[in-house]
């Protein structure tokens, strides 16, 4: 079991439907994230359709959600590092990266009943 679990939304480029795991190395190491689509729309601030996905990372690798969004057609909108520069000079998103921590639960690893759970909820 991990001691740390994060919780993540982000906004990404195009319609993503349904859910489901990317496994896919990062940095030459394992990597694991499971997302969930939650609906889809047209952003006129970002002149293209997005969707708002929830990502769990069981792995902690650098840059991992960012990978696997763009490894799934899909990349994060502001995302300068991993959305190719045409889709990047389609928009005119000036916010950054559209991805947050939205949970963190914090586990004692010797002490079974202390944990911390915290959400940050987004307004809407």
């Amino acid at each position: 079991n991990r001691a740390i679990k994060k919780e993540y939304v982000a906004i990404v480029h195009g319609t993503l439907l349904g859910k489901g795991t990317v496994e896919l190395d990062v940095g030459g190491k394992y990597a694991r994230t499971e997302y969930h689509a939650v609906y889809s729309a047209w952003s006129p601030s970002i002149n293209s359709e997005t969707t708002r996905v929830h990502l769990t990372p069981h792995t902690g690798r650098s840059h991992q959600l960012r990978q696997h969004m763009k490894a799934l057609g899909h990349p994060i909108v502001g995302d300068k590092t991993y959305c190719p520069i045409d889709i990047q000079q389609r928009n005119s998103n000036k916010h950054g990266m559209y991805l947050w921590a939205s949970s963190v639960q914090l586990i004692h690893p010797d002490v079974e009943a202390a944990h911390a759970d915290h959400r940050f909820p987004l307004s809407s």
